[in-house]
C-alpha cells in the first residue's frame, strides 16, 4: 500500500471545504412559492431564525414568522406587487430591528428606520433589535411599591409592581432622576419638599403637564418633572 501524500490530502480538504461553502451559501437563498395578503411562503431557506429579517431580490424585506421542515412564511414589510412565484429570497441573519444613533434626531423615518424625508441615508451607530430577552431578576430593581392581583399563586411567585426610587437635592428630597443632576431648575426650590418620602406611601395618579400638556404619571403630595419637557409642578 503506497504512503499518503501530505499535499494531496491538504487538497481534499481544501476542495472539500470549498464545496461546503458553495453548498451552505446556496442554502441561504430561497424562492417564493406563494405570496398573498402580505404573506410569503418561501421554499429553500433552511436556516432562518424566527422574527429574522429577508430580502427580496427587489428590495423589499420581509419578517419570519412561520417556520416549517421545508418553508418558512413571512410578512412582507412593503408591496407586495413586485413579489411573485419564483422571487429570490435572501436571509440576513439579522433579527427584526432598527438601526440607532445621534444622527437620526430630527429626522423623519418609517416603521424600518429608513428615511423618508429625502434627505439622504442616515448613517447608523448601532442596530437594536425591536424584540429583546428581559433582563434577569438579579439584574432588576427591587419592587418597591408592589401591584397586588388578588391571586395568591400569582401574588407569592411573581414579584410585580413599580421600581421608584428616591433622590436627594440639596436636602430636600424627590422620587425625581432630575434631583441628582447637580443643576437647578426653574421653580424646582420651591416645588420641592423638605419631608423624606417613603415609598410605601406613594400614591401615583395620572398628571397633565402644566408647560407643554403631556400626560404622564407622578406621586401625588410631591413635586414632578415631566420626562417630555422638564418642567416642574406639585401633583
Amino acid at each position: 500500500m503506497g504512503s499518503i501524500n501530505s499535499e494531496e490530502i491538504i487538497s481534499i480538504l481544501k476542495t472539500e471545504i470549498e464545496n461546503y461553502d458553495m453548498v451552505s451559501g446556496e442554502q441561504e437563498v430561497g424562492s417564493v412559492i406563494w405570496v398573498g395578503d402580505g404573506i410569503a411562503t418561501i421554499y429553500g431557506i433552511e436556516h432562518a431564525m424566527y422574527g429574522e429579517i429577508v430580502i427580496f431580490e427587489n428590495g423589499v424585506r420581509g419578517m419570519v414568522q412561520d417556520i416549517k421542515r421545508d418553508q418558512i412564511g413571512c410578512i412582507i414589510l412593503g408591496k407586495d406587487t413586485g413579489i411573485k412565484e419564483g422571487t429570490k429570497v435572501t436571509r440576513t441573519k439579522k433579527k427584526a430591528g432598527v438601526p440607532v444613533g445621534n444622527a437620526y434626531l430630527g429626522r423623519i423615518v418609517n416603521a424600518l428606520g429608513a428615511p423618508i424625508d429625502g434627505k439622504g441615508e442616515i448613517p447608523a451607530d448601532d442596530y437594536r433589535p425591536i424584540e429583546q430577552e428581559a433582563p434577569g431578576i438579579v439584574d432588576r430593581q427591587s419592587v418597591k411599591q408592589p401591584l397586588e392581583t388578588g391571586i395568591l399563586a400569582i401574588d407569592s411567585m411573581f414579584p410585580i409592581g413599580m421600581t421608584i426610587d428616591i433622590y436627594e437635592y440639596n436636602g430636600k428630597y424627590s422620587y425625581d432622576p432630575a434631583s441628582v443632576r447637580g443643576e437647578r431648575l426653574r421653580r424646582e426650590e420651591e416645588l420641592m419638599d423638605n419631608k423624606p418620602i417613603d415609598p410605601e406611601q406613594l400614591h401615583l395618579i395620572a398628571v397633565r403637564c402644566s408647560n407643554c400638556g403631556a400626560s404622564y404619571k407622578a406621586a401625588t403630595g410631591y413635586a414632578s418633572r415631566c420626562p417630555y419637557c422638564g418642567g416642574y409642578q406639585n401633583v
